[in-house]
């Protein structure tokens, strides 16, 4: 309790360390102390931070307000345990059976090929003709549905392993990203292997969703828009399977979550930042050879994906409108 590690981190190694604790204490807690006046809630998004810092601006004090409204916007529910098992009982427990993932992977190899097909052969970025932006917009509302499945899936896994969900819903992140989520908190008093595997399946809709797009692309007339949107529905979804499987890229998604649970270290990005910044000052933190060697290749590896992330994504855009 030094006061650099947020009440989320302390809850986390809390788990990790006696497997077990009751989630629903946090807000309670968050709430008494506002009352007391002991805690003030600083803005988790770098923008609002930044924003926040420069209010005197009009323009900047507009945007903030306006952020802010977007972050206050929550539509949720408490009440879905009973939709996720009637999901589940329907259905839904098949897509934890061997079966599905000899599906998954065979969807997987087939979108690969026709990824790589259209790449070769097809003019996919000719087919949104006058109107790429109205396409490009589709695109990502189509996408936003994709992210509710998602978090189903999630929750069809806290109900394959005898897990509750606690909530959910749809939110602004950090104010300005549309997304869905699903409190999957419940699953902390499960084992190691249902806490992998509910990170991981929902991950895997957009790999299987992606792959279906590609192999729609592939299948529509060459240069059309049908091919365009499916092609770039399909680059979306693949993107989004990277991203939220892949942990090293200073984001806290699946794949991190997944990560800090193998290693036993439920604030790795925390420290990792905080003892890169202290070297960069020439005022380097203590910690033993392992923990350095640990946090510099974190944020080390985060860096380079993220360049390489961006230098792909360039490459793709310059091959598809040359």
């Amino acid at each position: 309790m030094d006061g650099r590690a947020s009440v989320q981190d302390i809850a986390t190694a809390y788990v990790l360390r006696y497997g077990q604790f009751d989630f629903e204490l946090i807000p309670g807690m968050i709430k008494k102390l506002q009352r007391a006046q002991l805690l003030s809630l600083t803005p988790a998004s770098r923008l609002r931070y930044a924003l926040a810092r420069n209010r005197e601006r009009r323009l900047l004090r507009a945007a903030e307000t306006a952020l802010t409204a977007l972050e206050r916007i929550n539509i949720s529910s408490r009440r879905v345990q009973p939709f996720f098992r009637r999901a589940y009982r329907w259905g839904g427990r098949l897509l934890f059976t061997p079966v599905a993932l000899v599906v998954c992977v065979l969807l997987a190899v087939a979108g690969f090929a026709a990824a790589a097909k259209l790449w070769r052969d097809a003019d996919v970025a000719a087919g949104f003709g006058a109107n790429p932006l109205l396409a490009i917009i589709t695109v990502k509302l189509l996408f936003i549905l994709t992210l509710a499945a998602h978090q189903i899936v999630h929750g069809l896994a806290l109900v394959h392993y005898g897990r509750r969900v606690r909530e959910f819903g749809f939110t602004f992140l950090h104010g300005f990203l549309p997304t869905f989520y699903v409190d999957v908190t419940d699953i902390f008093m499960a084992s190691r292997r249902a806490r992998v595997v509910t990170a991981v399946s929902g991950t895997l809709v957009h790999l299987a969703f992606g792959s279906l797009w590609f192999m729609l692309a592939l299948r529509a007339p060459n240069g059309g828009f049908v091919q365009a949107f499916a092609a770039a529905s399909g680059m979306i979804q693949w993107q989004a399977f990277v991203l939220a499987l892949y942990p090293f890229c200073f984001v806290e998604m699946d794949g991190y979550h997944v990560l800090v649970d193998a290693l036993g270290v439920p604030t790795l990005k925390h420290d990792a930042m905080a003892y890169v910044k202290s070297l960069v000052s020439g005022r380097p933190a203590s910690a033993s050879r392992r923990q350095a060697g640990l946090w510099i290749g974190y944020v080390a590896l985060s860096i380079v994906s993220i360049a390489a992330f961006i230098a792909l994504n360039v490459w793709v855009v310059i091959h598809a409108v040359s």
